[in-house]
């Protein structure tokens, strides 16, 4: 599966323990969990398994995943809607947290105001509110 738990929980939440960068951002975006210790950890450790540059491609691809094959009449209610809104929390997060990755890098800055514009089709004023 890509991902270990702890054997505790925390307030019903599984507590990561490991895993591979898909699987940690899949955890930060979960549909069913909004664990912020767990995106507040995560922002702050990511630059050392990985750069700013890959995790918004990663979080670009997650907000454009396609229903699975035979997925259910309310996939996109149940499932998508609550992932994008939980990568929204996570870009505002860094935003408001990490903003010197963004002012150091233009070239990253460019990337998320084009992930932005992308955002903006189908969430319109949430996009806006990353502005």
């Amino acid at each position: 599966e890509n991902i270990v738990f702890a054997d505790d929980m925390v307030n019903g939440i599984p507590q990561v323990k490991a895993g591979t960068l898909e699987k940690l951002v899949q955890r930060l975006t979960h549909e069913e969990y909004l664990d912020p210790p767990y995106t507040q950890t995560f922002l702050l450790t990511y630059r050392t398994f990985t750069t700013p540059n890959q995790l918004l491609n990663i979080l670009k691809a997650r907000y454009h995943m396609e229903p699975p094959k035979n997925a259910p009449k309310d996939w996109t209610e149940k499932v998508q809607k609550p992932i994008r809104l939980r990568l929204f929390n996570a870009l505002k997060n860094w935003l408001l947290k990490g903003f010197h990755d963004f002012a150091d890098n233009p070239k990253l800055r460019k990337n998320l105001l084009n992930f932005l514009d992308d955002m903006s089709v189908e969430m319109a004023s949430t996009a806006k509110n990353l502005r």
